[in-house]
């Protein structure tokens, strides 16, 4: 994925990396060459400020012209509330088919799942089970298992997490720890725990055994 960048002082990023990268049109066409395949970028969000988030969502729809399958949207808010208001008013707007779920929501009650359930809800009651919507969760906040119930829907397409990294630097499996918060990032490339790194990721996929493709 590509993230695009806010227009104005960027706060912290709901991303798992916390880090916008700044990409404009002519780099996304490149990227998409490079690759050949579908490239989908991700619209500038603010941690918790629904507000500002849509104030950049609304900028980036209207300076790009890529297709609604190659364009996720992060909705946000200070509680569940605020999320499925911004995610409505995004909704309204269009211009997308993918839909970020932050990690920090994970605070909200129910979690992601029950910010899922509301956007799958409102979806169809606007669209019917036309034009199905696909989900993405940035990040995990604690724990492997909070996310577990993702694994049941297929419209969930995977997790991005740097929790196989902060596992492999204290030597643990990802399912022993409880929280990832408390392991700090490596701030720097340390080729001696790649292969460990590779081996958590292994273990994250065997977990999860995502359905989407």
């Amino acid at each position: 994925m590509i993230r695009r960048p806010p227009r104005s002082t960027p706060l912290y990023s709901s991303a798992a990396s916390d880090v916008y990268k700044r990409q404009d049109p002519i780099t996304i066409m490149a990227a998409k060459e490079k690759l050949n395949r579908k490239v989908i970028v991700v619209a500038p969000d603010f941690l918790l400020d629904a507000a500002k988030t849509l104030e950049g969502t609304y900028d980036f729809m209207d300076k790009t012209d890529l297709p609604d399958d190659e364009v996720m949207v992060v909705p946000q808010g200070n509680d569940w509330e605020e999320w499925v208001d911004c995610f409505k008013k995004m909704h309204t707007l269009g211009g997308f088919r993918y839909v970020g779920l932050p990690r920090v929501a994970e605070a909200f009650p129910g979690g992601r799942a029950w910010l899922h359930q509301q956007a799958v809800q409102y979806h169809r009651s606007k669209m019917g089970m036309n034009r199905r919507l696909y989900f993405h969760l940035l990040g995990i906040q604690h724990y492997l298992e909070e996310v577990e119930w993702a694994k049941h829907f297929t419209a969930i397409r995977g997790v991005d997490s740097s929790a196989p990294s902060k596992a492999a630097s204290v030597d643990k499996l990802c399912l022993a720890v409880d929280d990832f918060r408390k392991i700090v990032d490596d701030e720097e490339y340390n080729e001696g725990l790649e292969t460990k790194v590779r081996a958590r990721a292994e273990e994250c996929v065997d977990y999860f055994a995502f359905k989407g493709v």
